[in-house]
């Protein structure tokens, strides 16, 4: 009948990106030959900036930086990290096998629960001689059920209204297997 979500989310990038395709990156002085899959997560290292632009830079498997661009897509370029950890832009020309390809940080979604939250669903279970049943089930942030927060709910065979925390819910009509309602206020 009713489901409710209401909470405040948090987005923020992880330390991970990824690309939408697979490219090959290949050639170079010490020859770089790597493949950036899909599906893979990729250590974002930090940033760098050259005389034109700022770049993302990723750890590959062979443990070179490929350097992204602002608009995601890979620089012909690889940096290195050298013994006191500085990273500098090696410059081979490398050739990517798709330059269509895009690569991005990842988004990680949470509930703030600090700002409180309500997940709920209000659901018709049918009627019966005592009368309209509901179920009432509610949900953590993350969509599991709170068994301890489920309650069942009957209300007189011959009621046109159903008032339920925030909502007053007017019937249509009900039978065993369906209800007709609608929600005459929801608490907003």
């Amino acid at each position: 009948m009713v489901r409710f979500q209401d909470f405040w989310e948090v987005m923020s990038e992880t330390s991970v990106a990824s690309i939408d395709k697979p490219v090959r990156l290949t050639g170079g002085g010490a020859t770089v030959d790597v493949i950036i899959e899909p599906g893979v997560k990729y250590n974002v290292v930090g940033y760098m900036k050259d005389e034109f632009r700022r770049y993302m830079l990723i750890r590959l498997s062979t443990g070179h930086l490929a350097m992204i661009k602002d608009d995601g897509s890979l620089h012909n370029h690889v940096a290195s990290q050298v013994n006191n950890n500085e990273i500098v832009q090696v410059v081979w020309d490398l050739s990517n096998s798709d330059s269509s390809a895009r690569v991005t940080r990842e988004i990680e979604k949470r509930i703030d629960v600090k700002n409180g939250y309500e997940n709920f669903e209000l659901l018709y279970t049918g009627v019966n001689a005592a009368g309209l049943n509901l179920t009432y089930r509610e949900f953590s942030p993350e969509g599991m059920a709170r068994v301890a927060f489920f309650q069942n709910l009957s209300y007189s065979a011959d009621s046109n209204l159903i008032t339920f925390k925030k909502y007053k819910i007017a019937v249509e009509r009900a039978n065993s297997r369906e209800i007709v309602f609608k929600i005459l206020e929801d608490g907003m």
